[in-house]
């Protein structure tokens, strides 16, 4: 066969003697046990359940909900080698890619207490504009070795890459965006990158904005949320999926005192936040026979079956009185508090005020 007959037969079709040596001798093949040995069991993480070396974590959510302050949170919390969300940190030296300008980055860098941090190293999109994303994440991957860093933050990854809404919509965009963290989380880097919500929303793993083959290749998928109109304003639900075990489902975090703080799986905040709210719009029981689940589902914004578990929970306990055939219509039982109106102490819980103590 003559080299021209050659040049047109993909390689995957050439016989073995006639394969280019380069190739043939230079593809790295492990067998199944070889490739087992060097798999670690469990991840090094340099964020418990959220962070991991050699691995990259996707954070989702829409403008204006707080990815940013809620990264920095993190990064507050492993630079004073604390916990963050109750999760064990790795204090490391730390990247950070930020999309803003350098003098709106600092006083960002304020309002977080992070301004006299010598251990976080920050590149503004400003000062690298012009070069190739490809060109720019190998010189971050060797100033990382350089410091000892273990961790890599870009916020936002569309920028940094790129990308503009057509482009995050194509599958080639993506993984040509992709491709460099891959490289970047295969030198032992714990990438984490921001990205936007689309306007739509989505489900967890398909919530962010253009082709969701940013998640495939994404091995920790986050999604910060706002809690529902009703609820306060300081709180999110994060919630999680990936290749790892213990990444949390749904969990409520809270903007406090600085810091986000957990407040606990969102099912049984919900369910707290309602018998909280329920003792706050209940009657004493000289107004019997006080409201029924109609009346309480407006006052309060909860969801009826919600609502429901917590009656029963609090009627239990004795904390709440069950009247029957309450309302001139008769359409249910009506509830007041199990004492009078004004016999009812009002506590401070720290999640708002209780008409009694120990309720949650």
């Amino acid at each position: 066969m003559t080299q021209a007959e050659q040049e047109v037969i993909p390689s995957g079709l050439l016989p073995p003697d006639m394969m280019p040596k380069s190739l043939s001798q230079s593809l790295p093949f492990r067998t199944a046990r070889e490739l087992s040995a060097l798999t670690p069991e469990h991840p090094h993480w340099i964020v418990e359940n959220l962070l991991a070396a050699g691995a990259i974590t996707e954070l989702d959510a829409k403008v204006k909900v707080g990815k940013t302050t809620f990264i920095l949170s993190m990064i507050a919390a492993q630079l004073r080698g604390e916990p963050f969300l109750g999760l064990a940190t790795q204090a490391t030296p730390i990247l950070y890619l930020t999309e803003e300008r350098v003098t709106s980055f600092k006083d960002v860098l304020g309002r977080m207490s992070l301004s006299d941090e010598d251990q976080l190293h920050i590149l503004s999109w400003t000062d690298v504009v012009g070069e190739s994303w490809p060109v720019v994440v190998p010189q971050v991957v060797k100033y990382a070795k350089d410091i000892g860093a273990a961790m890599l933050v870009v916020d936002t990854l569309g920028r940094w890459a790129g990308l503009n809404d057509d482009s995050e919509n194509s599958a080639g965009a993506a993984m040509e965006a992709m491709g460099p963290l891959e490289i970047a989380a295969a030198q032992g880097l714990a990438v984490l990158i921001a990205r936007h919500d689309r306007k739509s929303g989505g489900e967890l793993g398909d919530s962010g904005r253009g082709s969701s083959a940013f998640s495939g290749v994404s091995d920790i998928v986050l999604s910060l949320r706002r809690m529902g109109k009703n609820d306060h304003q300081s709180r999110r639900v994060l919630q999680g999926i990936g290749r790892f075990d213990g990444i949390p489902e749904q969990l409520v975090v809270e903007w406090s005192n600085g810091q986000y703080v957990a407040l606990g799986d969102s099912l049984n905040v919900e369910h707290q936040e309602t018998r909280r709210r329920l003792l706050e719009v209940l009657p004493g029981l000289d107004k019997a026979p006080g409201l029924i689940l109609d009346a309480l589902v407006e006052k309060t914004g909860a969801k009826r079956s919600t609502l429901q578990r917590a009656l029963e929970g609090l009627e239990q306990e004795g904390r709440i009185a069950k009247h029957n055939g309450a309302g001139q219509t008769r359409r249910g039982n009506g509830y007041t508090l199990a004492r009078q109106g004004n016999d009812v102490p009002i506590i401070d819980n720290g999640l708002g005020h209780s008409p009694f103590p120990n309720v949650f």
